[in-house]
């Protein structure tokens, strides 16, 4: 009977240690999932608030380029359709499109056609669209003609610029740095000519 208590004793004894484990197992994990719903809660609103901030430095820019208040509802209509379905973020668009403005790009059908191809060389390139709009901008912006300096920044990415500058102008591909050294490129063939090689990168990345 003693030998029999014994047992009866360890197995409870057991039964609570197992108990003790598993409620503590749970309460570990639930400690665990609630830091990481936490993490990633302040994480979506860190973003958030990057976003806000972004589009509100953005429209800060363009007040202070002398953009009144309808201009501005324009231009950020241009940059959140310039983004739609793509991986992109309106903030940053925003960013890229009051930089595009300053460089001379037209609101509208213009900038909106901007946009897109800096959001589709982006995504082909694997940079984000602000890296992007910076090369764009400044063949935007070059007086002697877009170089070779720009021109190769897209090159270097794997983007089939040269080629299909090529095409645009009926020469080779030699031919077009060439041009391009001698000031030859225009920013509307450059522009045309990187839409092309780019295609919709950023539309189909972002479906996936």
């Amino acid at each position: 009977q003693r030998a029999l208590s014994s047992v009866t004793t360890a197995a409870s004894n057991a039964g609570s240690a197992a108990g003790r484990a598993l409620g503590a197992g749970i309460q570990t994990a639930a400690a665990g999932a609630v830091g990481v719903a936490a993490a990633g809660i302040g994480i979506a609103l860190g973003k958030g608030f990057g976003r806000l901030t972004a589009i509100d430095t953005a429209q800060a820019k363009l007040r202070g380029f002398g953009k009144d208040a309808g201009e501005i509802k324009a231009i950020m209509a241009d940059a959140s359709a310039s983004v739609k379905g793509t991986a992109f973020g309106l903030g940053e668009a925003a960013t890229v499109a009051g930089a595009a403005v300053a460089a001379g790009i037209k609101p509208g059908e213009q900038l909106q056609g901007h946009l897109k191809s800096i959001a589709n060389n982006a995504s082909a390139a694997g940079l984000t669209m602000q890296e992007m709009g910076s090369i764009f901008n400044k063949a935007a912006t070059q007086a002697n003609g877009v170089q070779n300096d720009v021109i190769g920044q897209l090159a270097d990415k794997g983007i089939p610029i040269y080629q299909e500058l090529g095409k645009q102008l009926g020469v080779t591909a030699g031919d077009v740095f060439d041009m391009a050294s001698r000031g030859e490129i225009d920013f509307e063939t450059f522009s045309k000519a990187a839409t092309k090689a780019a295609g919709t990168v950023a539309d189909e990345m972002g479906r996936t």
